[in-house]
């Protein structure tokens, strides 16, 4: 995993020498447990989200996440016990949107506003009510990010 992220990362730092200002997005299941805060401060492993999101202080090709701004009790996509980590919340986020800068500071057509990411917990539940387990849709909720056009108000 260590290595998808590095080669992830390497994609995004060869995009920005092509385009001066690309928008891009990073998304799907990250999926760096069990364990993974264990791992990273047993062993110094690095977090793959951090990885992929770049060096904070390269702020033009740093990465945003979609949902930094929701409520914590709700910024979750996946529910099971770690068996590494049994007392660590059994509620934890591996589902991610991440997207360039051009999106929100208004250099690009297209924005993604505050609040726009959402973990769907509603319509997972809703499509996989009453449905056995091994029929449902996943054991991830969705996520989602809308995007706009125009400028950022």
């Amino acid at each position: 995993m260590a290595t998808e992220a590095a080669n992830v990362r390497a994609y995004i730092d060869a995009k920005f020498r092509q385009v001066g200002n690309p928008a891009l997005f990073v998304l799907g299941d990250f999926n760096d447990g069990p364990g993974k805060e264990y791992f990273e401060e047993q062993y110094l492993f690095f977090d793959l989200i951090a990885n992929i999101q770049g060096n904070v202080f390269a702020t033009s090709r740093f990465l945003n996440h979609g949902l930094f701004d929701i409520p914590d009790e709700l910024c979750w996509t996946v529910r099971f016990r770690d068996f590494v980590q049994p007392d660590r919340r059994p509620e934890i986020l591996l589902d991610h949107i991440l997207f360039t800068q051009g999106l929100v500071n208004g250099s690009l057509p297209w924005q993604v506003k505050p609040h726009a990411g959402k973990v769907e917990h509603e319509v997972h539940e809703l499509a996989n009510a009453g449905l056995p387990k091994d029929s449902q849709t996943s054991d991830h909720r969705p996520v989602s990010l809308l995007v706009t056009t125009g400028p950022n108000p």
